[in-house]
């Protein structure tokens, strides 16, 4: 029965099959094909144009019916193995080198001259397995990705390589051998090929639709794992933002709320949904309006003008529902898209009515401090001046020379006291109100240089957050510089930026500090007159966490940095306050 088949019309189906499987695959994959489609098509077209080439064997020279025709199955063959591995995603750098590696050794051993065809097809039945096998074994043993096709295709490609090992062996035993001489063991071997041509490619197709319902699987169960991640991260967020005390709104350019957290009933009575039905300025009391529509408009126009949103922190009185009002702290900040266009204002606002009460509590207690220091301080000099007085009375009517010496000691001490009250009076309004932004050069400006002192200053445009009493800093400096110089002509004020702090650096040309005196020279009652003038500046400084220190060379002349730190200083015109 086996004898009664056409060799050749069995060639004429491969070479028909092999076209029809890549054509197929074209059809279905030309909207989504991926490379190794591309390939598999490939590796069927050279299938079939080699089978048409080897149908030719009586006609063509051997050249090209057997040996250019038998070439390109082989590389056919190792394209198609290398597509059937990448359907379970092992197609690596070292697979890739392995397969091209196999390829050239059989096309170098296949175009060796004098080696007779039989034993070129023999040897060439016996290295081809190399192709397929690894395959087949990934198909049938991936436990993870086991399917009936992936077995089905794999068992196949086994089959197949069975009977081209079979093939290989009666081939080399064989006295002659010709493809075309009908042979029951020909004919299986080319039945086998048919077989393996029809279920390859099916296979091949029917497992790529297989893998890709696979990953768009994967792909689902991957997007509802990012969608319930989220959702929890969605519903935590909520929950902080609605159970957090301070109230987190936003609001569109227009001046429209489109968010209010349910905090705000807390503080101001209103429900959420009727703070969304306000205007902001419909939420502050009168004198706020101003202030907030102010800072509004000046930060829109920054938009307008290509600026960022720029930030904004200060207090707010809001009305509530009872008619009282409260007093808040506002932060607010720009909302900008993926574009980097501003679509809105975030803002948090601070229930600080408590803090405040607390705040003038505290200033109506340092008032009334004050005021009794005061009081004290003057009736104390009062005496110390009526002491004074006495003194000199003794001082004319002493007759007895040995009572001099203590009459300048007790004269001593009470200057010592009277140096000291007059020091309270200067030490008790540090840190007796809110710091404040001070403009550097304006304060600077504001010294009385002596006329042989030249004054360079390079600080235009920086602000700092200092106490009230800054300026006396520059004062106390001057002062230092002119009294302890010795021979200051020259005095040089300029600033060094970072992206940690500012330094503001105050240069003279005396006769400088001497190392043993530097780490003392900010300590109370250190120096040559009263010793509180640099411990002032190092006090009034350290309120808003400015450092000071000296770093001049002796004989060169003072030098004072002024360590700034970020937040405490800024440029004119970014204020945020």
């Amino acid at each position: 029965m086996l004898e009664s088949l056409d060799v050749r019309t069995l060639i004429v189906i491969l070479v028909l099959g092999h076209a029809v499987a890549a054509l197929l695959l074209f059809f279905d994959t030309q909207k989504r094909a991926q490379l190794f489609d591309v390939l598999f098509m490939a590796s069927m077209a050279l299938q079939s144009a080699a089978w048409a080439l080897i149908l030719l064997r009586e006609t063509a020279p051997d050249v090209i019916s057997f040996s250019i025709g038998n070439s390109i199955i082989l590389v056919g063959f190792c394209i198609e193995g290398i597509c059937l591995l990448s359907l379970e995603r092992l197609v690596k750098k070292h697979w890739r080198q392995f397969y091209a590696s196999v390829l050239i050794i059989l096309l170098v051993f296949w175009w060796i001259p004098g080696l007779s065809h039989y034993i070129r097809l023999g040897i060439a039945s016996f290295i081809v397995p190399f192709f397929f096998g690894f395959p087949a074994l990934f198909l049938i043993s991936t436990e993870s990705r086991s399917t009936p096709l992936r077995k089905f295709l794999g068992a196949t490609i086994l089959i197949y390589i069975f009977a081209t090992v079979f093939r290989g062996a009666f081939i080399l035993m064989a006295e002659n051998y010709n493809l075309t001489i009908p042979h029951p063991y020909q004919i299986l071997f080319m039945l086998t090929q048919v077989a393996f041509m029809i279920l390859a490619s099916t296979g091949y197709i029917l497992l790529r639709k297989e893998c890709i319902c696979e990953n768009l699987q994967r792909d689902i169960e991957r997007r509802k794992r990012v969608e319930d991640s989220l959702r929890k991260s969605e519903e935590l967020h909520r929950l902080l933002v609605e159970n957090a005390g301070d109230v987190i709104w936003a609001m569109d350019p227009s001046g429209r709320f489109t968010y209010v957290s349910k905090s705000v009933e807390k503080i101001r009575g209103y429900t959420a949904a009727e703070v969304l039905q306000q205007s902001f300025e419909e939420t502050l009391a009168p004198a706020s309006q101003e202030i907030a529509r102010r800072e509004l408009n000046t930060r829109l126009d920054e938009v307008r003008k290509g600026r960022r949103f720029s930030p904004y922190i200060g207090e707010l009185e809001q009305t509530c529902k009872d008619g009282s009002t409260v007093w808040t702290e506002v932060v607010t900040s720009g909302i900008y898209n993926e574009k980097e266009e501003f679509v809105a204002i975030l803002g948090i606002s601070r229930d600080i009515t408590e803090r405040r009460l607390i705040e003038e509590a505290l200033r109506k207690a340092n008032r009334q401090l004050t005021l009794l220091s005061g009081i004290t301080r003057h009736d104390i000099l009062n005496q110390v001046t009526a002491l004074g007085m006495y003194l000199a009375i003794i001082r004319e009517d002493m007759k007895d020379p040995s009572m001099t010496t203590f009459l300048e000691k007790v004269q001593s001490i009470t200057n010592t006291i009277q140096a000291q009250i007059a020091f309270t009076r200067v030490y008790q309004d540090i840190g007796s109100q809110e710091p404040q932004w001070h403009d550097l050069e304006a304060g600077i400006r504001k010294l009385e240089i002596p006329g042989a002192v030249t004054m360079d200053v390079n600080v235009k445009g920086i602000e700092i957050f200092s106490d009230p009493m800054f300026e006396k800093v520059f004062f106390a400096l001057l002062d230092n510089s002119i009294r302890h110089g010795d021979h200051v002509t020259q005095i040089t004020v300029s600033s060094i930026e970072s992206e940690k702090d500012l330094k503001v650096i105050w240069e003279d040309n005396g006769i400088g500090i001497q190392p043993g005196e530097k780490g003392n020279i900010f300590k109370r009652g250190v120096g040559k007159n009263t010793g509180l003038g640099l411990f002032l500046v190092s006090e009034i400084l350290a309120l808003t966490g400015i450092a000071i220190r000296e770093n001049g060379e002796p004989g060169r002349g003072a030098r004072f940095e002024m360590l700034v730190p970020k937040g405490a200083w800024r440029r004119a015109g970014t204020a945020t306050r």
